[in-house]
């Protein structure tokens, strides 16, 4: 856990200094910490459990963001703007996420979660639901409804989504 803040921080934008005065003013960097909090007391078993969801109930207060203490978030996550953020309880992301706001990461009918990849960018409004993967350096565009797979180095826009390699290209067919 200590490992993930320390990557967090020197992932998060600016000098030192800025990271500093911006934690001290409700920054979205205190949100990841806050959230490691959570998933470590999370993991540490029933007895901290109340503690986790605690810190959940901190952060949804505080910046919007509900985030279930039992996801997975790798290194380096950036919130973007985390008002509305939702992910939930078994939904397991890679290093280097962007996330803005309003973006649902969650299960579907049959409580599958998500698999996210690492260097994924999810924009706003966008919808990731079900037992899918999204491969590595994907780009989920704005107000997007993602149901299925999207390979790696790919965009997916659109209602429901539709994915092309990252270029130029127009849209495949779902």
């Amino acid at each position: 856990m200590v490992t993930d803040i320390g990557d967090d921080w020197r992932g998060a934008p600016g000098s030192a200094a800025r990271k500093f005065a911006g934690f001290l003013i409700l920054d979205p960097l205190l949100l990841v910490i806050l959230y490691r909090f959570s998933h470590a007391a999370y993991l540490a078993g029933r007895t901290y459990r109340p503690m986790a969801y605690a810190i959940k109930a901190m952060n949804l207060f505080v910046y919007g963001a509900d985030i279930h203490p039992g996801a997975t978030l790798g290194r380096r996550v950036q919130f973007a703007h985390p008002v509305g953020v939702v992910i939930g309880g078994d939904v397991v992301a890679g290093d280097d996420l962007t996330l803005e706001a309003r973006v649902a990461i969650g299960g579907d009918e049959h409580r599958q979660q998500p698999r996210i990849g690492h260097g994924v960018s999810i924009h706003t409004g966008a919808c990731v639901a079900g037992g899918i993967t999204i491969g590595d350096g994907a780009v989920i565009g704005a107000n997007a409804v993602v149901l299925k797979n999207v390979p790696s180095e790919h965009v997916a826009v659109g209602v429901p989504a539709r994915h092309s390699p990252r270029g130029l290209q127009k849209p495949s067919k779902p």
